[in-house]
This record gives C-alpha cells, structure tokens and sequence, in this order.
C-alpha cells in the first residue's frame, strides 16, 4: 500500500486554535468536512483580488481586464446592484491597478521576480515536512530576488481594514509568515533573505459609504473661466462624488492619485527575517497537536456510542463558545452542528 503523508496548513492550524470543534468540522468530520456555507463576503473579495495579482504577474494585463474586473467583483457581492457593491467593486480593481501599474515597479527597482524553473513563483506550491508522515503546505504570494545581494524574499498579500501602525507590527509573529518561509526554503533549496507583508487596505465605513480613494473623491465646478477641479483628499467645500463617474474615466482617475496618498493603500512591513527558535518550537506543537488528531479520527472512524464519542470531540476537539457569535465577524458557520 502507497504511504500517504497527512498534510495540514496556516488555515487548519490557526482554525484549530481558534477553536478545536470548528477544526473538526470545518476539515476532518467525514474526512473532507462538512461542505460550508458561501464564504463571507471579505474573504471572496480577497480571493478574487489575489487571483487577479496572480493573472497579472503571470501573464500581464488582457484587453477589458480592469473593466471586466470590476464587474467580477460586483457579481461576489451578496448584492450586486447595492452601492456598497459598487463601492468594494472599485475599491477592489483601484487596488488591484494601482500595485501592479505603480507600487510593484517601484519594488522591481530592487527586486527581480523568481523564475522556477522559467516559471513565475507565484502561488507556487511549498511544502515543509514537519516529520516523515506529516507536511505543512502553502503557497506564498509571490518570490522575488534581491538585484543586489542575490538573495531570495517572500512578498505576502493582505487585504486589510486598517493601515494603521498596529496592524503593520502584528505580522512580526505571524504563524504563515514563518512557516511559509521554512517551506520556501525547503523546496526551492535557497535561504530566505526576508520576507515583506503588503497591505491592501480597503478604506473605513462611515455614513453607509465604503470611504477609500478608490471609491470617492471631491471635485469643485470651475467658474471664472476655470475648469472643473478635482482631488483624492477632502478639500473644504468641495462636493464627494464616486470615482466611477470621473469625467476623464476610471482608469485615469486612478493614474492621478498623489503618490503620497497611493502609499497609504498599500501600507508595508519592514522586512521580517525568519525566527528560527519560533519555527522550532511552531514545528513540535503543530506535530504534536496533528498526531493528536489523528488519533481521535481513527477512534471516531470506530463508530463509537454516542456519548463516547462525545468524549472523544470534547477530549480533542475543545468548544470556545466565544466564537459562536463573536464580537467582530460573522458567527461560526458550524455553530448549529454544536
């Protein structure tokens, strides 16, 4: 019989310590677990601005591609013709254009893309084994090589809410960071210089308006033989309007944003280098806790009595009621099944 690995990641790993029962259901309940419900709304709108960071640096820009975008985002939204559709729709394609046509060029001023072997590394698979029989997987935004020292660095993608001075230091410890960068190394056979965490932030809500320079801007009717004025930032006086209605078009309204307001979209780390003494000790628990839980699978998969197999889940899969409806977010998408 063919010797197969268990695999595990960031997700199952920071779900578990979220919540054990959540892990349960969310990934092992009848092996696969148990198919979820349509994912929340901030997370499709993430996944769909990566996938469109992957299909530009991979294969560059396609003719409607922006345009073709911002309809892609729409139709995610829960309600496509509300404003706020509309809103995160030109929030998520400004993003999208502006790094790719004017923060990622200024980066390849030092950097290079990495090629493995001829291939773009974006998204590209990494595994780090954890032991003989268990593999942490990922798959890191994109790969670039320092033009100067030669040395490999690992760039990840975070849509966020916040660009303030606490969400960009939080990352120094971050379980995915420091994993994925042991596994870059592992499959690529080449030390990790650093690594860089790019913010995507989607501006604030207020007065039911997603507010971003993405989505608004302020303009002024020119008199006196002056033409129409506008302008990203607030100016006193001025009227807000959508940026989808700027007289030159969409694209250009995102090609005259100020580069001092742009670099506040994408708000980045300082380089982070991997911990190597948090690498060691993230290892053992994550070999530890996933020996753990396949162990209490293969008791489960005996079909025990009903309250032994409570005992079982409440052994190994520990409820943190605070997640069933918590604070901030949506409530826990399993929260019937408890």
């Amino acid at each position: 019989m063919k010797f197969l690995p268990i695999l595990t990641d960031r997700t199952r790993t920071e779900v578990d310590w979220t919540c054990g029962r959540k892990r349960y259901y969310g990934f092992e309940y009848d092996i696969t677990g148990i198919t979820k419900p349509e994912a929340a709304w901030a997370l499709r709108f993430g996944i769909k601005v990566h996938d469109a960071l992957l299909t530009l640096v991979s294969k560059g820009e396609s003719p409607n591609f922006y345009t073709n975008l911002i309809q892609e985002l729409k139709v995610l939204h829960s309600d496509p013709s509300s404003q706020n559709a509309l809103e995160m729709a030109h929030i998520g394609t400004g993003l999208v254009y502006c790094f790719y046509r004017r923060i990622l060029p200024k980066l390849l001023g030092t950097y290079e893309i990495l090629m493995i072997p001829g291939l773009v590394a974006a998204e590209m698979e990494v595994v780090l084994p954890i032991s003989k029989d268990l593999l942490w997987m990922a798959k890191p935004d994109l790969l670039l090589r320092h033009k100067q020292t030669g040395g490999v660095w690992y760039l990840d993608y975070k849509t966020t809410g916040s660009s303030s001075a606490d969400w960009v230091n939080q990352w120094s410890k971050s379980v995915q960071l420091h994993m994925t960068g042991k596994a870059i190394e592992k499959t690529i056979g080449e030390p990790v210089e650093g690594m860089v965490i790019v913010g995507f932030y989607k501006g604030y809500n207020r007065d039911q308006r997603q507010n971003s320079v993405f989505s608004y801007g302020w303009g002024k009717k020119g008199n006196g033989g002056l033409g129409d004025q506008f302008s990203s930032e607030y100016v006193r006086g001025w009227q807000r309007f959508p940026t989808h209605l700027y007289p030159s078009g969409f694209q250009k309204w995102l090609d005259m944003i100020p580069e001092e307001t742009l670099v506040k979209q994408f708000p980045m780390t300082a380089p982070i280098f991997i911990n190597e003494g948090m690498v060691e000790k993230l290892v053992a628990q994550v070999h530890y806790r996933e020996q753990a839980i396949s162990r209490a699978i293969g008791m489960l998969e005996d079909n025990p009595p009903p309250l032994a197999r409570e005992m079982i889940l409440r052994a190994n899969f520990p409820q943190d009621f605070r997640q069933c409806e918590p604070m901030y977010g949506d409530p826990c998408q399993f929260r019937e099944c408890c």
